[in-house]
C-alpha cells in the first residue's frame, strides 16, 4: 500500500488512480512518491 500524494489516503500501489479523490496516477508520480518515502539502507 501506498498513499496519494492528494487526499494522503492508503491506496493500492498499483490503482491507475486514487479511489477517494480521484487523483490520476502515472509511472513519474509512482517514482516521485516512493522518493519521499525513507530508505532504509
Amino acid at each position: 500500500m501506498t498513499r496519494c500524494p492528494k487526499c494522503q489516503k492508503e491506496i493500492d500501489q498499483h490503482a491507475p488512480s486514487c479511489p477517494s479523490c480521484g487523483l490520476s496516477f502515472d509511472d513519474a508520480t509512482r517514482q516521485l512518491d516512493s522518493r519521499e518515502s525513507p530508505r532504509k539502507d
